[in-house]
This record gives structure tokens, C-alpha cells and sequence, in this order.
């Protein structure tokens, strides 16, 4: 097994989606030990986190597709 890791400090990039071609921001920050990694949509009414979890997957045409929950109806990544 690989030992964990973490960023040393926030770090953020700016660019345009591959598939949508909107602008995108992303910003990514270090994490307490064993938190794995999360995505928080933020650009939702109400932020959601999304753990990374592979029973979480609910798509794979073109990209992988993570759902809240693993519910495919739910906020995704």
C-alpha cells in the first residue's frame, strides 16, 4: 500500500471544460489524514460533497461520472 499524502498549500487553476466548453474553477486543498478525495460542487444552491468511492461511479461514456451517493440522479462530478 502507497503511503498517504497531502498538497503542502491550496493551489487554484482556472480554464474551460473539455466536453462543455464553459470556464471552470478549481481549487484544491490540502486534507486531514485519511479523508481521501473529496469534490464539493459549490456551484449548486446548497454545496455537496462528492467522496470518491468507486461504488459511486454511475457513468463512463466519455468520462468517468461520480453521483452523490452513487444515486444517478444526484449532484455529480
Amino acid at each position: 500500500m502507497l503511503a498517504q499524502r497531502t498538497l503542502k498549500a491550496m493551489t487554484r487553476a482556472v480554464g474551460v471544460g473539455l466536453h462543455g466548453g464553459q470556464r471552470v474553477e478549481l481549487t484544491l486543498r490540502p486534507a486531514a489524514p485519511d479523508t481521501g478525495i473529496v469534490f464539493r460542487r459549490v456551484d449548486l444552491a446548497q454545496p455537496v460533497d462528492i467522496q470518491v468511492n468507486a461504488l459511486w461511479i454511475t457513468d463512463t461514456r466519455m468520462a468517468t461520472t461520480l453521483s452523490a451517493g452513487g444515486d444517478p440522479g444526484a449532484p455529480k462530478v
